[in-house]
């Protein structure tokens, strides 16, 4: 046997594709997250290898797409908040299709092809660890309140505090203030259009409530 003949058989291994597949995976994630070129290359070196593998194997599409989707979820965590609800539906998908990854085989004195159960459960342990600690920095951070009241909770943003409107208030919609986008209804019930600057009134809860800038009442 010839090392690229071994080599092709290392990468038919179920378990050393899978786990080609999983840091492939992780390696693109880790790109979107903070972009740097290395772990995009790797991450899709890793991705190339891994189908490599798998198209020896008899793969099973809806395992394969159910780690996709998981993967889009762990993304999607990443960028919106969702205190770990995405996450979790992603453990859940990832975990799934990696015990059904391989189709059974159609001989039943045919050696059975799948991913190793430990395996499987270190992955999903691992990505677990990973996406608590992710959510905890997203919790954190949006608890901290500066001393200018540019990053935190609604608590962060004074009664005084101007922005603009990003969504019509119709009365309900969304400005921008302080560095991030709020949901804000006008005090008064009426319509305010986007663009339209605004001054925050009250704070209730995650949603602030406004009234038309003076400056732009007066203007106008």
């Amino acid at each position: 046997m010839s090392g690229f003949q071994w080599f092709i058989r290392l990468l038919s291994d179920p378990t050393i594709a899978f786990l080609l597949l999983s840091l492939g995976s992780a390696g693109l994630l880790a790109e979107l997250w903070s972009p740097n070129f290395v772990t995009g290359i790797l991450g899709g070196l890793a991705l190339l290898l891994a189908f490599i593998g798998l198209g020896a194997l008899p793969l099973n599409v809806g395992g394969l797409l159910l780690i996709i989707f998981g993967m889009v979820l762990f993304g999607l965590e990443l960028t919106v908040t969702s205190h770990g609800l995405l996450g979790v539906g992603g453990l859940v998908c990832f975990a799934l299709g990696a015990s059904a990854l391989f189709s059974g085989p159609g001989d039943p004195f045919e050696p059975v092809v799948r991913v190793a159960p430990p395996v499987i459960a270190t992955a999903v342990t691992t990505a677990a660890i990973l996406l608590a600690l992710v959510v905890w920095a997203a919790i954190r951070t949006r608890s901290m309140t500066s001393p200018f009241g540019i990053v935190g909770t609604a608590r962060g943003v004074p009664a005084g505090s101007t922005g603009i409107v990003r969504a019509p208030l119709e009365p309900v919609g969304s400005i921008y203030v302080a560095g991030e986008e709020w949901s804000a209804r006008t005090a008064d019930g009426g319509r305010v259009e986007r663009g339209s600057p605004v001054r925050v009134v009250s704070t209730d809860g995650l949603t602030l409530t406004v009234e038309p800038e003076a400056s732009s009442s007066t203007g106008s």
